[in-house]
C-alpha cells in the first residue's frame, strides 16, 4: 500500500481539540462512499475536528442493529 497524504495537528496538552484531513476520506477503501469525501477539504487547506473522547464519538455515531429473522 502506498503512503497516503494526511495533515494532522495535535496539541498534546489539549488532545480533544486536534484537527485532521485526509484526501482519501474516512476510508482508504476505494469502494467506500467515504473514499474521497475529504479530498476537496484537503486541496482547500481545510480540516475537520478529530473525535477523541468516547462521549463525543458516540454523539456523532449511528447505530446499526442487525436482527436475525424469526423462524
Amino acid at each position: 500500500m502506498a503512503d497516503q497524504p494526511l495533515r494532522k495537528i495535535t496539541d498534546f496538552s489539549d488532545m480533544e481539540n486536534g484537527i485532521t484531513v485526509s484526501p482519501t476520506g474516512q476510508s482508504g477503501n476505494v469502494m467506500s462512499k467515504h473514499y474521497s469525501d475529504q479530498a476537496e477539504m484537503f486541496v482547500m487547506g481545510k480540516f475537520r475536528k478529530m473525535l477523541m473522547s468516547r462521549k463525543e464519538i458516540e454523539s456523532k455515531s449511528k447505530t446499526l442493529l442487525l436482527k436475525p429473522e424469526q423462524p
